[in-house]
């Protein structure tokens, strides 16, 4: 089986088996990406280091503050799962209103009782479910 490589989102050099056509077109279509060429046909070149160096940034940041809620958590004797926890915030949604007179909303749905202690472990106070912006 032949290898070839490709480009991963994380920068490191896949070795990937060249088992279908679409396998080999999606490596071909990366090459110009990982070999530094670009030809009148190639996509310009989204991995920058600016690019790669910012998402390292957003990456480290996001650890960083997961870290700070679980200690947090812990600090409350936090007996739930943390999966559960991060999955009912991640269902909270809110939505910006017009009322058409120039008056703006934020309105949001229930927080479940699943992702209160994360609010609490954090001494945040939950937004109002209406809220007037201006």
């Amino acid at each position: 089986m032949a290898r070839v490589t490709g480009k991963s989102n994380n920068g490191f050099v896949l070795f990937l088996p060249a088992t279908s056509a679409r396998m080999r077109s999606l490596t071909t279509s990366v090459s110009p990406l990982v070999s530094g060429r670009m030809t009148k046909n190639s996509s310009p070149p989204y991995w920058t280091e600016r690019r790669v160096r910012g998402h390292i940034t957003v990456c480290f940041l996001a650890f960083t503050l997961r870290q700070i809620l679980k200690q947090r958590l812990a600090e409350q004797s936090f007996a739930g799962s943390f999966v559960e926890l991060v999955e009912g915030l991640s269902r909270v949604r809110a939505v910006l209103l017009d009322d058409g007179n120039g008056h703006r909303y934020r309105l949001r749905d229930e927080i479940s009782a699943g992702a209160m202690p994360a609010f609490q472990a954090l001494k945040i106070v939950p937004p109002r479910r209406v809220e007037r912006l201006d």
